[in-house]
């Protein structure tokens, strides 16, 4: 089910009135049956997935927190990651490596035909994949106990408001809202029913109908110019970053309708000063489990600085691949990887300048490394990228006619995503908003209404993320 379809909203003011009139218990069985029914409106064959992941982890972690020593708390562990790896890696990337392997046969004559199935991608499971993992390793660490409510479990790997596209929720954050009472007040209502109207903003008005011209363009490669390339890399910037940030928006803002806090995914990633800070501000919850649960395992920063390096590059290739089983996806994350470790090396051997001046030209350089690598992110191919990038250093030829016209589509756009972003900026209030006068919000609300209603892109796609 769609956040941004009718079903959605027939479906979330339905819970909204059942769900007031019960107790905590029968609020989170509830919850549980709406999570399911969500998810399997795509395609209920999957929901067996979420079960297995949801039975095998309950397990592993009452087994790893009730273990006699901790050899078999390791074994469990182990157990929950093999099977939730296994099966990521099965319906995420059967299909990737078994294309390559027949195209590697390929080049010697050989065309295997048994080896080519179709495996379909579950919506959302790496999402969920990475979860249920943070559970059983935080039990082992000893940073949550382990459940008893099988229920209060379940809900904690399917609460359908970030089951599709997060934000990541660890158990030390979601679990404990799950099992005492909720509190719910007109704040709740107030500031979740703006964060799902801003969201629908960014996703509808901002990234669908710049979707349009991004597609375009792709399709379009091989004619592009310099300028044309650039530009587009700036609307296929903001076009993922408002879906996506959109989808968390909606998911914080429908969660905070039914008493819960989900954590905050993205904090401005834009006016990042270096490739660190780009990584502290987007995608976060994915970015702090990379952190804790790959990178830090590894050694983190403790060996020296030769394996500091290769630890960001490691986790920056498997945080690429997380994203998609392609090679472009690869690519983008050792892209990552190696301005991490520039900026690393830069900082630790240089000192550089902390004036206002250099920061603004930091945020615009980092914006235009960020840009690139979206380039990356977005090509189909190897050879697509090749040509882009070529045509973006060596194709000049600007038809000043199209350029204009297609500078203010993007701006017609993006306007409302710049004017937040700045006020978000510089007050340093995500919620800056819900200060203002009622009379103010007022209008601020009716402005995010005209934009869907009237501008809205009619033939709304779904979510980026969810092909992740």
């Amino acid at each position: 089910m769609l956040f941004n379809s009718i079903e959605f909203f027939m479906f979330l003011p339905a819970v909204l009135l059942i769900y007031r009139y019960l107790n905590l218990r029968c609020q989170n069985i509830f919850l549980v049956g709406a999570s399911y029914f969500f998810y399997g409106w795509w395609d209920w064959r999957f929901l067996g997935l979420i079960l297995i992941s949801t039975v095998v982890d309950y397990f592993c972690g009452r087994s790893i927190y009730f273990a006699k020593n901790k050899h078999d708390a390791k074994r469990f562990v182990l157990l929950s990651i093999v099977v939730n790896i296994s099966i990521l890696m099965f319906f995420k990337y059967f299909n990737f490596f078994s294309d390559s392997f027949t195209h590697a046969l390929s080049l010697i004559g050989y065309s295997p035909s048994w080896f080519e199935v179709n495996v379909v991608l579950p919506v959302g499971i790496s999402f969920y994949t990475f979860q249920t993992i943070t559970y059983s390793v935080d039990v082992y660490r000893r940073r949550v106990k382990a459940t008893h409510s099988f229920v209060d479990f379940s809900l904690f790997v399917s609460f359908f408001p970030q089951l599709v596209a997060g934000p990541i929720e660890t158990a030390s954050s979601l679990l404990p809202q799950i099992q005492n009472p909720r509190k719910i007040v007109s704040y709740n209502y107030t500031s979740g029913g703006v964060l799902i109207l801003w969201g629908l903003v960014k996703k509808v008005f901002i990234a669908d109908n710049l979707s349009t011209f991004v597609d375009a363009s792709y399709s379009n490669y091989a004619s592009l110019s310099a300028v044309e390339v650039a530009l587009v890399s700036v609307a296929f910037a903001c076009q993922i970053y408002c879906d996506f940030s959109g989808y968390s928006d909606i998911a914080r803002g429908t969660a905070r309708l039914l008493g819960f806090e989900l954590r905050l995914n993205f904090n401005l990633p834009y006016f990042a000063k270096n490739p660190s800070d780009f990584w502290r501000r987007w995608h976060m919850s994915l970015s702090d489990w990379l952190k804790q649960y790959l990178y830090i395992s590894m050694g983190g920063n403790r060996k020296g600085t030769l394996v500091t390096y290769r630890n960001l590059m490691l986790t920056m290739l498997l945080g690429g691949l997380w994203h998609g089983a392609a090679w472009t996806f690869v690519m983008w994350g050792a892209y990552h990887g190696f301005l991490l470790c520039a900026h690393r090396y830069i900082s630790s051997n240089f000192k550089l300048p902390t004036n206002k001046y250099f920061s603004i030209c930091s945020v615009f350089l980092m914006f235009i490394f960020t840009c690139y690598g979206w380039l990356i992110f977005r090509c189909d191919s190897f050879r697509q990228l090749a040509v882009m990038t070529s045509r973006l250093f060596s194709t000049w030829g600007i038809g000043w006619e199209k350029i204009i016209n297609d500078v203010e589509f993007v701006g017609g756009y993006i306007w409302p995503l710049i004017l937040i972003q700045l006020l978000q900026f510089i007050t340093k209030d995500m919620s800056f908003y819900l200060k203002f006068y009622k009379s103010v919000q007022h209008c601020l609300i009716a402005l995010g209404i005209y934009l869907l209603f009237v501008y809205g892109s009619i033939q709304s796609p779904g979510f980026i993320y969810f092909q992740f």
